[in-house]
């Protein structure tokens, strides 16, 4: 198809303008390389290139790229929405849906549609400003950088980009939460049995127990929602959960390889009962909303000032373990028995059956505290 505007001569060879729709320029390139042409590639598309000699300057970037087996003149859209879909769609389901869900709400309404290269700190600013103003945490506000930072790194690699503008944007960070005695009114062990009860009587639809069971997981076991989810029929044996390296945050990189052993409560084990294959069918999204969803409808907790900005969620259930058995195993044998913290010794001990054994005392000894009759709050 012929074009509608003629492709006009540079002072640089092989680099050619033409003017688009829009009246801006664009610069268009041709050059034979180890004996293939590469006929009207168009720089500007491609590289950013806002002038002939920005483009005739690129040439030599490109040849090099060739050299390495890249593929650099591939047409490809420069679309945020497109490239976060894109880098997306090869991460875990987890990951991949999760961030999906972060993109559509807060990225997407405000750079969404532009092309990577328009994207400009004040746009950042406003993704960033508005989370604030609904009170979400550091750590909710990082995840922009998390979702734009491998295709705004690719595009400045590129060239596409001059500058990385996603680095010159403080965007959020990580933020301790204050203990839990500064955040509720009441004993810690008061609170961990009234969540803990509440559970017990959660009524699912359709009555599935499924969230049930798994958030007694993550009260009664204090395991981490997205190492309970890639729990399998296979992992529990005899009622002990054999954890493999590759579905824990610590150990990942043992892979299939047994890093840890926990007990299940008889309140887990009756639910789920036996069976193939991975023992969840729930994300963590869906685990996270109906997790919050409890906790404010149902539990009716007595926060301080510090409760309101820092909420109790599901992350909370480490820190419950943590407040009632360090008195009587010790702060560093909680963590390398029950939170999956990283221990040396720990690794080298997992097998021992003198080390599951204090694993599963810590265990009874914490589930006789949240089955105890709990004081009314």
């Amino acid at each position: 198809m012929a074009r509608k505007n003629k492709l006009i001569a540079t002072k640089f060879r092989g680099v050619k303008e033409i003017v688009n729709l829009h009246g801006g320029k664009e610069f268009i390139v041709s050059f034979s390389y180890k004996g293939f042409r590469i006929n009207e590639k168009n720089f500007t598309k491609l590289f950013n290139c806002k002038t002939a000699k920005q483009a005739h300057e690129r040439i030599p970037i490109v040849k090099d790229q060739i050299d390495k087996g890249e593929d650099p003149l591939t047409t490809t859209t420069n679309k945020i929405g497109e490239l976060v879909l894109n880098n997306l769609e090869d991460k875990n389901i987890g990951f991949k849906k999760n961030s999906t869900h972060t993109y559509n709400k807060h990225i997407k309404p405000i750079i969404g549609h532009k092309y990577i290269e328009r994207v400009t700190e004040k746009d950042l600013i406003k993704i960033r400003t508005n989370m604030e103003k609904q009170g979400l945490a550091l750590s909710t506000i990082k995840k922009i950088r998390t979702i734009l930072s491998p295709i705004f790194k690719k595009a400045h690699n590129k060239g596409i980009i001059k500058v990385n503008v996603l680095l010159e944007v403080p965007m959020g960070g990580h933020e301790t939460k204050p203990r839990l005695e500064e955040r509720l009114h009441g004993t810690i062990k008061d609170n961990a049995q009234n969540i803990f009860n509440k559970i017990l009587v959660l009524k699912e639809f359709q009555n599935d127990e499924e969230f049930k069971s798994i958030f007694l997981i993550s009260m009664m076991c204090a395991r981490r929602l997205g190492e309970i989810l890639e729990i399998t029929y296979e992992d529990i044996i005899d009622g002990v959960v054999h954890v493999r390296g590759s579905t824990t945050k610590t150990y990942k990189i043992k892979g299939e390889r047994v890093v840890e052993r926990y007990p299940l409560p008889k309140e887990v084990l009756k639910i789920i009962g036996k069976g193939k294959g991975k023992v969840f069918n729930h994300q963590v999204r869906s685990c996270l909303d109906e997790y919050k969803k409890m906790i404010e409808n149902e539990c009716n907790l007595e926060v301080k000032e510090l409760g309101k900005k820092f909420p109790i969620r599901g992350h909370d259930n480490r820190h419950f373990i943590m407040s009632l058995c360090s008195e009587k195993f010790g702060k560093d044998n909680v963590g390398s028995l029950a939170l999956s913290h990283n221990s040396v010794s720990n690794m080298n001990d997992v097998y021992l059956s003198t080390e599951y054994k204090r694993v599963e005392e810590l265990f009874k000894y914490y589930w006789r505290l949240l089955r105890s009759k709990p004081k009314e709050l």
